[in-house]
């Protein structure tokens, strides 16, 4: 698999750029569509947490995944995107990294 062309970047800056215009500080993103138009991933269970421009100098966008997808997502998924794998349902994961905390026993770094 190759990784996602440099459009990707683009996209994601102007989600971010809108996110902060719509004042909002986050954004998931679990649609299969969607997460291949904004990370390259072509799988079937991922899950992007994309931050609002200002918001995201504090915190970096986030991909988590499965073990089934661990490979899949490092040569798809956009570098600028933190990856780790899930165990458990992925949208169980979002509220730890909200709040900044990686300390979750649900996830790990890919």
């Amino acid at each position: 698999m190759s990784p996602p062309a440099d459009g990707t970047a683009a996209r994601v800056a102007s989600a971010a750029s809108e996110l902060e215009q719509l004042e909002l500080d986050a954004m998931i993103v679990d649609s299969p569509f969607d997460l291949r138009y904004l990370t390259g991933f072509t799988g079937s269970n991922g899950l992007a947490l994309l931050r609002a421009a200002e918001a995201g100098s504090e915190q970096p966008d986030r991909f988590l995944t499965d073990f089934r997808y661990t490979a899949q997502s490092a040569a798809e998924v956009d570098p600028a995107f933190e990856r780790s794998t899930v165990t458990g349902e992925l949208r169980d994961a979002v509220p730890a990294l909200l709040e900044g905390s990686e300390g979750s026993a649900s996830t790990r770094p890919s």
